[in-house]
């Protein structure tokens, strides 16, 4: 994991000038820049076979100290590598994995993913602490399929649920 992080460390405080979600490829790519002594350097990082992610974001009503119209750009303030798990009780969430295994702070949010590999300026890497767990139902169980409540293309209903909007 230490040649992750030194990797990693020329990205920190990074310019974030785009981001691309493929959700059907599964993987998260960061188009950023760096700046030093005048030379702006360009620089990319990929989270690849992303099993989950969440953004969290801190809003002006729980930290009003916070100016979040103070800046023109977002910035990578960190990124590490340890294992998050977060829970739900909500009936329809606890069935969806929860488990991080990378924390990209920008600014005062962060990005927490799970994916098993990471490229970083076309140098790939492997992350040990891929969170590699299906949800389970309440009783402990490991679901054997993803949970019930889906449409197919056609419109037809898979099973129990909120259905699917359209």
């Amino acid at each position: 994991m230490d040649e992750v992080t030194r990797a990693c460390n020329p990205l920190w405080y990074a310019a974030i000038r785009n981001v691309e979600f493929r959700f059907f490829g599964k993987s998260i790519l960061f188009h950023l820049a760096t700046e030093s002594g005048g030379v702006e350097r360009f620089h990319s990082l990929e989270l690849l076979d992303c099993a989950s992610y969440l953004w969290l974001e801190k809003d002006m009503l729980t930290y009003p100290e916070y100016r979040f119209d103070q800046y023109d750009h977002y910035e990578v303030t960190s990124i590490t590598f340890d294992l998050v798990r977060a829970s739900s009780d909500d009936r329809w969430l606890k069935h969806y994995q929860l488990g991080f295994n990378v924390a990209i702070e920008i600014w005062e949010s962060a990005l927490l993913a799970n994916a098993p590999r990471l490229v970083v300026d076309g140098v790939e890497y492997s992350l040990q602490q891929h969170v590699d767990e299906r949800p389970t139902h309440d009783s402990g169980r490991r679901m054997s399929r993803p949970m019930a409540g889906f449409m197919d293309r056609r419109g037809h209903h898979g099973g129990r649920g909120r259905g699917v909007l359209r």
